[in-house]
C-alpha cells in the first residue's frame, strides 16, 4: 500500500479541518451521536457556553473553541504554525440538585473525555490522513471541570496545543501586486 504524499500546503490543518474531526468525533462516539436532526457538536466560545448561550443544541454537547495561534521560528524555512486549542464536553443531571447524581455524571464524562483523547492519539499517528493531529501532545492536554453553568449544566474543558508546519512562501496568486 502507497501512502499519499500531500503538496505541502496540503499538511496545513485549517479551522475547517478542527470542526470536520471534532464533529465525526461527536457524530461516532456513543455517548455523543450528533446527529443534522440531533445537534450534539457546536462551534462555540467559552464565554457564550458559559453564560447559557447554547440554544438549539442537546445534551452531551461537545463544543470546539475557536484556537488561538502564534508561529515559531529559528531564523529558517522552519516555521510552525502554534495553535492552543479547546473543547468541551457537558451534559446536564436530571436533578440538578442531587450531587450523587451529578458526581456520577462528571465521572462518566470524564471517561468520555478520556476515549476522546485516546482517539486522538490514536489518529496523531496517520498525519496524511490528519493534519489536525500531526503534532499533537498528549503532554499538552490540560482538563479543567466545569460545574453549575447557568442551566446546570457541567462537564470539562479540554485545552492542549497542536502544532503544525507553516508554509513560508508567498502565493502570488492572492495579491494584487507584491511589489510594494
Amino acid at each position: 500500500m502507497r501512502l499519499k504524499i500531500l503538496k505541502q500546503p496540503d499538511c496545513m490543518a485549517t479551522l475547517n479541518d478542527f470542526n470536520t474531526f471534532f464533529k465525526n468525533i461527536a457524530i461516532n462516539h456513543v455517548s455523543i451521536r450528533h446527529t443534522e436532526q440531533e445537534k450534539h457538536f457546536c462551534s462555540m466560545e467559552a464565554e457564550e457556553v458559559l453564560s447559557g448561550m447554547k440554544q438549539g443544541v442537546h445534551f452531551r454537547l461537545l463544543v470546539l473553541e475557536t484556537y488561538e495561534f502564534g508561529f515559531s521560528d529559528k531564523d529558517s524555512d522552519n516555521v510552525s504554525k502554534n495553535r492552543i486549542c479547546g473543547l468541551m464536553l457537558l451534559d446536564l443531571p436530571k436533578n440538578k440538585e442531587d450531587f450523587t447524581e451529578r458526581t456520577a455524571l462528571m465521572s462518566d464524562i470524564e471517561e468520555t473525555v478520556d476515549e476522546i483523547l485516546r482517539m486522538m492519539v490514536k489518529k496523531r499517528n496517520h498525519p496524511y490522513n490528519n493534519p489536525v493531529l500531526k503534532d499533537f501532545d498528549i503532554n499538552t492536554v490540560n482538563v479543567i471541570p466545569l460545574m453549575n453553568g447557568p442551566d446546570g449544566s457541567c462537564g470539562f474543558r479540554i485545552v492542549f496545543d497542536s502544532k503544525g508546519w507553516f508554509h513560508p512562501a508567498v502565493d502570488d496568486s492572492k495579491w494584487i501586486s507584491t511589489d510594494f
